[in-house]
């Protein structure tokens, strides 16, 4: 038997045979450049974290963390016009 690993554009379903090219069309679909949409989807992962760590060990620190997090994401996301995306 045969594996065949596909990557899927998660804004249209179409299929691409590699990673690079699936990050490309959904990128394209936000008027991103493939670097700042891995920034984007970066600053978003650091803000889930933030907000996980937050609701487990809630103190000034990981508050502090998790405001800051929230922050750096607004800020990206208005500079490149992507708010309620």
């Amino acid at each position: 038997m045969k594996t065949v690993v596909r990557y899927q554009c998660e804004k249209c379903r179409k299929i691409y045979d590699f990673p690079g090219e699936a990050i490309s069309c959904e990128a394209g679909h936000y008027n991103l450049s493939t670097e700042d949409y891995n920034k984007w989807l970066t600053l978003q992962k650091l803000t889930k974290e933030a907000g996980a760590l937050n609701s487990i060990a809630k103190n000034v620190n990981t508050d502090k963390a998790f405001d800051e997090a929230i922050d750096k994401l607004i800020a990206f996301e208005k500079e490149h016009h992507l708010e309620g995306k």
